[in-house]
C-alpha cells in the first residue's frame, strides 16, 4: 500500500509470535503479539472501544475504536482531530516538544479492493479514505505525576457509507520515568 510521508522505523522483531484476536464481538479479527492481552478481562472498557496490552515487558497497548463520522472535520484534518483529543484525553503534557504530531500522511491505495466490505449506499457521500499518524505524548500512567515519553502510531478510517470514524492507535513507550509504575515492569525499545 503505497503511503505519502515517512512513517519512521515501525518494525517487527523477527521472533515474535502473532495468535488472532476476535473484536467486537467477532465482528472483526486482528494478529496481535502472543503477549497481548484483552484489558476487558480486567477493566471496564467501552462497547465502541478494543483496548488490547502487552503483559509482558514492553508496556506497549493496541487500542481500536468505532466512533461516529464527524462530518464537520474534513478528512484531512481528522487525524490531528483524533490526536488532540487524545492528548486531551491522556492528559498529556501540552509543551510542543514533549506533546507533538512528527508527520501525517494518507494510504493513497485503491480504496476499491481495501474497503470491498464497506456495504454501498445510495446517498451521495464522500469516499472512504485512510490517513495515518505518527508522534509523541508525554503522559502520566494511572494519573500518577511522574510522566512517560510514548510514541503513537495512529491511523483513522473515514467510511461515511456507514457514518464511522474507524480510529486505531499502537502505543509504544521511549523512555519510562524512574518513579513510574511502568518502569518497574517495562523494557523500553
Amino acid at each position: 500500500m503505497p503511503l505519502q510521508g515517512d512513517l519512521g522505523r515501525l518494525s517487527i522483531a523477527e521472533d515474535v509470535q502473532f495468535k488472532q484476536c476476535q473484536l467486537f464481538g467477532g465482528a472483526m479479527a486482528i494478529l496481535l503479539p502472543v503477549s497481548f492481552i484483552d484489558v476487558s478481562t480486567m477493566r471496564e472498557i467501552p462497547d465502541t472501544q478494543e483496548c488490547w496490552a502487552d503483559a509482558g515487558t514492553s508496556d506497549q497497548s493496541f487500542i481500536i475504536e468505532i466512533l461516529g463520522l464527524d462530518d464537520t472535520v474534513a478528512d484531512e484534518d481528522s487525524p490531528k482531530f483524533y490526536w488532540d483529543d487524545l492528548v486531551s484525553l491522556n492528559e498529556a503534557a501540552q509543551n510542543p516538544e514533549d506533546t507533538a504530531v512528527q508527520s501525517v500522511c494518507a494510504v493513497t491505495a485503491d480504496f476499491e479492493e481495501t474497503f470491498k466490505s464497506v456495504p454501498p449506499t445510495d446517498a451521495k457521500v464522500a469516499e472512504p479514505s485512510c490517513w495515518l499518524l505518527q508522534g509523541k505524548q508525554l503522559v502520566s500512567k494511572f494519573k500518577e505525576h511522574d510522566r512517560n515519553t510514548v510514541k503513537i502510531y495512529m491511523a483513522v478510517m473515514r467510511l461515511p457509507s456507514v457514518d464511522s470514524d474507524i480510529v486505531i492507535h499502537l502505543n509504544l513507550p521511549l523512555s519510562l520515568a524512574p518513579a513510574s509504575s511502568s518502569a518497574a515492569v517495562a523494557e523500553t525499545g
